[in-house]
């Protein structure tokens, strides 16, 4: 049986009666029916009864023990604390799942980044030793007198050499004294 629709059939009941003993209201508001079904689903009890505001009895039902047919329900047990166990099994998987997704993904992205940091490492490495070998050669040419000065600083060389020296010069200029701070008024003199 359905409990739900068997709740919400007309008339509607002001309370219902659980077992003959226990008596739960009706609220009021969207989630008044749902309410119920949570307390009824809680207590499972055998027999429910409908009741006006008066008291009276509006309709009857008894339920099976043995027959759970509610889709909130499971061979383990039934009611809200069920199905939150069962929520937080759920969500506890996808977390792990989640966590050793994210940890094997980490892992890739680690290692192709050293990979990566390995290889412009040592393409630095190379880089440098060759420029370190023109600037011997080249410092070699000029020793023995063979070597242009012009020629040198029209080649990449220079390039180098007027950077470093910009650089140089640069950092020997004296720094421009900070003008006065204002407030956003004009000073008067």
């Amino acid at each position: 049986m359905n409990v739900k629709s068997w709740l919400r059939r007309l008339p509607q009941p002001a309370s219902i009666r659980l077992d003959k003993k226990q008596i739960v209201r009706v609220g009021e508001g969207k989630n008044k029916w749902r309410d119920v079904y949570d307390v009824i689903l809680t207590t499972q009890p055998r027999i429910l009864e409908a009741l006006d505001s008066e008291g009276s009895i509006i309709r009857v039902t008894e339920l099976a023990a043995e027959e759970d047919d509610t889709p909130e329900t499971t061979s383990k047990g039934s009611g809200p604390n069920t199905e939150l166990a069962q929520l937080g099994t759920i969500m506890k998987e996808c977390f792990e799942s989640g966590a050793r997704q994210n940890r094997e993904f980490f892992e890739t992205i680690v290692s192709k980044y050293a990979t990566l940091a390995e290889q412009v490492i040592n393409r630095n490495q190379q880089l440098e030793g060759a420029v370190e070998r023109t600037w011997e050669e080249k410092a070699a040419q000029i020793a023995s007198g063979g070597g242009d000065i012009a020629e040198i600083m029209n080649g990449p060389i220079g390039v180098l050499i007027n950077a470093v020296m910009s650089r140089m010069l640069e950092s020997k200029k004296p720094e421009p004294e900070p003008e006065e701070k204002s407030n956003g008024r004009r000073s008067r003199k």
